[in-house]
């Protein structure tokens, strides 16, 4: 934990609030300034136009990507070449034809990061960079530039809030994963207030039946408009609010991402918020983009990005068979990502969408990011430890493991230069912040098995709902 997270950790909470305030502002100046509102006036035009000119606008902008790949990046152009495939045959694809090219999987660059940067190493120069969540397993350095950066969250703006009738700019509530309040805090509040953006930010790593009534009652006292963050969050306190017979203030909507909202969990946040749930499917390297539109339909963004379903092969998949999704992003011209395997699962839809929106294709299954829940032995449920590993150097996929109620297991594929002592004390350092102290035991392994429909499980939970170690035939 650095000096800077010790002195907030101790800090009483209106100073806390006046440090979140602080980095709100800075945050709000990167995301909504500069090109943000040329950025979301394209963004809103271009949702009208016809599916042959947005055909046309993919082909341009990726004609352009694929010369900056070649120009400016060290790994597409070895890539390629290995492949047997000359510059001159790369800069004459178009859309259709991009299967022709391999996919490139994250571990092939999670340790050299900046071999995709538009620079190289020099994408040290953009003012942003942010780790990815690591639910694939591999976590992943992501550089950008603030015009990227604005354009991304004109785009959520444009069609994703706007579709659900709110904007980033309402009152809002946020579950993430910050570490805005200490693990070992026991008692409310459990939350933060960022007063430049109107944002009352939740933890999401002290849900539990006993504090559920406080998250309650802060929702009520802060009445947002918007509510974001992880479904699974959204999903487990609206679980414990509809069993402990509370009431909870509605907002006009709800728009969860980070990890999947499966259909029950969708159910259920519709029912017990009372509002409209509008699910968005994004991720850090911005390389795609589907919102979900007023008639439930999860909607792709051509203008955003590529987006291919395929089998193992990386060949394309028909609508109505599930493979993986493989993207590649015309947003985002810092960090690139072409042919990019997501690690997830899903497949096209056969049926058009009702809201009229034919040029937008929609996504009819999308099984990835679904994670199991640890529960701490104080009755905290977590549903994010990616925490544990991101930006740790010679780790190339993770997975963390539950099979006692107070020990994580925590699996390791690293790489030979690994330093495994120091990274084991890093990981035991920051567990503390937010899993308390729960035990850490480390399995270096050669290979992390997959679910049988190849999504890889970043959290797997042995423990029954009751928290009873289950059988290990359970762990897939």
């Amino acid at each position: 934990m650095s000096l800077i997270q010790k002195s907030y950790a101790k800090a009483p909470v209106l100073l806390q609030e006046v440090a979140l305030s602080a980095w709100g502002l800075y945050w709000k100046w990167l995301r909504l300034g500069g090109a943000f509102r040329r950025e979301l006036a394209g963004w809103k035009e271009r949702e009208s136009w016809r599916r042959e000119r947005l055909e046309d606008y993919q082909a341009l902008r990726l004609r352009a990507l694929l010369r900056l790949a070649l120009g400016r990046t060290e790994h597409y152009p070895r890539l390629w070449r290995s492949h047997g495939l000359t510059d001159s045959q790369v800069l004459a694809l178009d859309p259709s034809s991009l299967g022709r090219l391999p996919v490139t999987s994250r571990h092939q660059f999670s340790h050299r990061p900046w071999s995709v940067y538009n620079g190289g190493p020099g994408g040290q120069r953009f003012a942003i960079k942010r780790a990815t969540s690591g639910t694939t397993g591999t976590p992943l350095t992501v550089a950008f530039s603030p015009r990227v950066y604005q354009s991304a969250y004109a785009a959520v703006e444009a069609r994703g809030y706007h579709w659900a009738g709110v904007s980033v700019r309402d009152r809002r509530t946020t579950i993430g994963a910050r570490s805005i309040v200490p693990a070992a805090q026991s008692a409310p509040p459990f939350w933060r207030r960022n007063y430049v953006e109107r944002q009352l930010y939740l933890s999401a790593f002290h849900l539990s039946p006993l504090s559920a009534a406080g998250y309650c009652r802060a929702l009520n006292d802060f009445a947002p408009g918007l509510m974001t963050g992880f479904s699974s969050s959204h999903y487990l306190l609206a679980s414990m609010i509809e069993s402990q017979g509370l009431s909870v203030h509605s907002p006009v909507a709800v728009v969860p991402g980070s990890d999947s909202c499966q259909p029950h969990m969708q159910r259920k946040i519709e029912s017990v918020f009372g509002a409209g749930v509008y699910p968005l499917y994004g991720m850090v390297e911005q390389c795609l983009l589907a919102t979900t539109c007023e008639r439930g339909s999860l909607h792709v963004h051509p203008d955003f990005g590529i987006v291919e379903i395929v089998d193992r092969r990386g060949r394309a998949l028909p609508p109505g068979e599930t493979g993986r999704i493989v993207a590649t992003g015309l947003t985002n011209t810092s960090s690139l990502f072409i042919r990019y395997d997501t690690g997830d699962v899903g497949r096209w839809s056969v049926d058009s969408c009702p809201c009229g929106r034919g040029n937008l294709p929609v996504l009819a299954g999308l099984e990835g990011r679904v994670e199991d829940v640890i529960r701490t032995p104080e009755g905290r449920e977590l549903t994010r430890l990616d925490r544990l590993f991101t930006n740790l150097v010679g780790i190339e996929c993770a997975q963390v493991v539950q099979r006692e109620p107070d020990t994580l297991v925590i699996r390791l594929l690293v790489t030979a230069a690994a330093d495994r002592e120091s990274m084991e004390r890093e990981m035991v350092g920051r567990a503390v912040s937010f899993v308390g102290r729960m035990k850490l035991e480390f399995e270096y392994v050669n290979e992390i098995p997959r679910d049988p429909n190849g999504k890889f499980r970043a959290v797997v939970s042995l423990l029954g709902r009751g928290g009873d170690s289950q059988s290990s035939s359970s762990e897939r």
